[in-house]
């Protein structure tokens, strides 16, 4: 990989995020998104429902933001985020089970 290749993958990364950022109107909750969908909670919340608490919203709604956002900055699943598949599978489950 050349250098100019390089330059222009940086590039694209600053680009993506800037534009996920200026696209939001609330860029406090665009700035959460973006730590919970790179791994880098640990600068914030604990968890979606604290998420949810911070912006007034639920962690469904929250976490649903935060699938949006690593679909659309291309990033991989993390070890804490489950395939939506496995999700609904634990819903079903759940019902099953009378867990609400």
């Amino acid at each position: 990989m050349g250098q100019g290749e390089n330059s222009a993958d940086k590039m694209r990364v600053a680009r993506d995020i800037a534009y996920e950022f200026a696209g939001e109107k609330n860029r406090d909750l665009a700035v959460d998104l973006f730590i919970h969908v790179t791994g880098i909670a640990e600068f914030g919340p604990a968890s979606l429902r604290d998420y949810g608490r911070r912006h007034g919203c639920t962690h469904e709604w929250f976490r649903r933001k935060a699938e949006a956002m690593r679909k659309r900055l291309d990033l991989p699943l993390l070890p804490s985020q489950r395939d939506e598949a496995i999700r609904a599978e634990h819903r079903l489950v759940n019902r099953r089970n009378g867990a609400r």
